[in-house]
């Protein structure tokens, strides 16, 4: 047991710390006892880090400690980063270095810096690979993966590397030679059918495959003339008299000198025999049912029949009640 008043002094070593011992009478707790020995303070070597006492840290912490670069001046050297590496960071959980930005002129792979890949190739892990044929810049080896195409190629609208046709004509589905479109295409495109994308002066197109917008070329109508179904590129001239129509039993104006019922055009004669006849009478008589004006009984020929009809005709046999006398 230490002595009365006595307290208990530490004295750190090189070597860590000795077991607690009671002081000499008269000596202060943490002095040296009188009559021993000066000791010079405990310094830590190069590259080791001295804990006066031993303190429990977690071991991450413990293991960045002991991984600091030591400072210069003391015979140790700065860690860097990897070669053409500009920033990098210490991961405590396995104590690598990982790059995380490189200098001007290289591009990151992973955790490394690398020069980048000639035109026509593409990074594949450390190495460089070969793009598609006629490709210059690719993510993949791939021919969706193209992303610029060499001089006389383009990408369609599926991505894909297509040989870059004049107009009136498409690249094939191999994109590696030029067809000729329909004459009616004034651009087309390669598919199941191949269908027009864009038409030339005097023809619009009709969409059949909402997703490319393409399809056919239809020949515009000037007025007077009618097409007769949507996928019919002929123009069909409308009716006599007719001139505006959307079919042959449908005229939608006439020409001047000619009246509209009923879908079909007809003459109104100036005749003084047709003046007696009234116009609507003679449309009412059923003359507009028929588009062509031909098979409907003529104004004149109405006008004419009405006359006879007013006039008074012969006496018939029997009328009047006068007989022969006996």
């Amino acid at each position: 047991a230490p002595p009365a008043g006595g307290a208990l002094c530490h004295a750190a070593v090189r070597s860590g710390v000795t077991p607690p011992r009671p002081c000499a009478a008269g000596s202060r707790a943490g002095a040296e006892p009188s009559g021993a020995p000066a000791r010079r303070r405990a310094r830590p070597l190069p590259g080791r880090l001295l804990l006066p006492v031993p303190v429990p840290l977690p071991l991450p912490l413990l293991l960045l400690l002991l991984r600091l670069p030591e400072l210069p001046g003391a015979g140790a050297q700065v860690l860097k980063c990897h070669e053409r590496c500009k920033l990098c960071h210490l991961f405590d959980h396995s104590g690598e270095w990982h790059c995380l930005q490189c200098e001007e002129g290289y591009e990151l792979w992973v955790d490394g810096c690398f020069a980048p890949c000639p035109p026509g190739q593409y990074r594949y892990g450390y190495h460089c690979q070969d793009c598609a044929r006629n490709c210059i810049q690719c993510v993949g080896a791939l021919d969706h993966e193209c992303s610029e195409c060499a001089a006389g190629y383009r990408l369609d609208f599926r991505g894909l590397r297509v040989k870059d046709c004049l107009d009136g004509s498409f690249s094939t589905l191999d994109g590696a030679d030029c067809a000729a479109c329909d004459s009616y295409c004034k651009t087309c495109i390669a598919g199941p059918t191949v269908l027009c994308t864009s038409c030339y002066a005097a023809y619009t197109l009709r969409v059949l495959e909402p997703i490319t917008h393409s399809g056919e070329c239809m020949q515009n109508c000037k007025k007077g003339f009618f097409r007769d179904a949507p996928s019919d590129r002929r123009c069909i001239q409308c009716p006599e008299h007719c001139a505006e129509c959307e079919s042959l039993d449908a005229c939608l104006e006439c020409t001047a000198g000619a009246s509209l019922y009923r879908g079909a055009c007809y003459l109104a004669s100036l005749s003084s025999a047709s003046e007696a006849m009234d116009f609507e009478a003679y449309l009412a008589s059923g003359a507009g049912l028929a588009w062509d004006p031909k098979m409907a009984p003529s104004w004149e020929l109405l006008a004419g029949a009405r006359q006879l009809q007013q006039q008074p005709g012969p006496p018939q046999a029997g009328a009047g009640g006068g007989g022969c006398g006996r």
